[in-house]
């Protein structure tokens, strides 16, 4: 049996990655922080294993050791679309130093397969590095590290960069949580012009794509880095969504545009990167609004 190391897995697209490892007969190992709510996998408790990271690399250390791991599949995060001076030390803690603790575990101990999640934010509406915020540059800035242990440590890694996700159980203050809130009173939603396009992909094909990122991680045997994006079968803008949303639901919100700006750097055509092979989404926009409302 595989067994595969999992930071983030107490997240949301964790979660669900999580418990199609099992399915697919992974031995998983979660790697969380004190206070992470390991309750989420009641169901599965007895079929994963889970470690505590201090923020030490001594502590890191210890659990690839004591996990074993062939993968690792790197979910954990610090998101913060608009960051204050508060934010900073947490941003680059988690998202660049737990990251590089990680690595220089892996290959101290032998570790050749990693997963890395990034973000289109890290490109906006380009090929090209244009990072729409901190959170993005220091998504990068790992990438430019995992860059690095690859060629020193003979790591076979892939990053996968992620649009708009969504899907069941999804608890973050996103777009669809909001308007579920207002879908059940006549408040008015403020928002932007929304001529923003989005690329929303649903759970079940985000994860797909995790799995047949696995699948060419233990198939390969050569030290590489690769990128791949998994853009949505159609970018829609965010009015277009919002009516999708109301067809779907057979409701009418109460929406006021334009009077929200635009975020900094707003991406208003995100760029379409290229998906893994065999990867494309199944679960259409609206049928995907309808199942996470189930």
């Amino acid at each position: 049996m595989n067994k595969i190391l999992v930071t983030g897995g107490t997240g949301f697209i964790g979660r669900h990655l999580v418990r199609r490892l099992i399915e697919e007969n992974y031995e998983v190992h979660i790697i969380g922080r004190k206070g992470s709510r390991f309750d989420c996998f009641k169901t599965y408790e007895h079929k994963i294993k889970t470690y505590i990271y201090d923020g030490t690399i001594i502590s890191m250390m210890k659990i690839v050791e004591h996990s074993k791991p062939q993968s690792v599949i790197h979910l954990a995060t610090h998101f913060i679309a608009e960051h204050q001076l508060s934010d900073v030390d947490q941003l680059i803690a988690s998202n660049i130093t737990l990251g590089a603790h990680l690595l220089e575990a892996m290959i101290y101990y032998g570790v050749k397969g990693f997963l890395n999640v990034g973000t289109i934010w890290q490109n906006r509406e380009t090929e090209d590095y244009d990072p729409m915020n901190l959170y993005a540059a220091t998504k990068e800035s790992f990438v430019n590290i995992l860059r690095w242990y690859t060629l020193k440590g003979n790591l076979r890694a892939i990053t996968l960069k992620l649009y708009d996700t969504y899907g069941l159980e999804d608890t973050r203050r996103k777009i669809f949580n909001l308007l579920k809130e207002h879908s059940n009173s006549d408040q008015l939603l403020e928002l932007s012009g929304g001529e923003q396009e989005m690329g929303l992909v649903y759970i079940d094909d985000i994860v797909d794509a995790f799995v047949l990122c696995l699948n060419e991680l233990n198939r390969s045997t050569e030290n590489t880095y690769k990128e791949y994006f998994l853009p949505p079968e159609e970018f829609v803008k965010l009015k277009t969504l919002v009516k999708t949303y109301e067809e779907a639901m057979d409701i009418t919100l109460n929406v006021e545009w334009g009077k929200r700006s635009y975020r900094f750097r707003e991406i208003m055509k995100p760029f379409r990167g290229e998906s893994i092979t065999g990867w494309k989404p199944k679960v259409s926009l609206k049928e995907g609004i309808r199942k996470m409302n189930q």
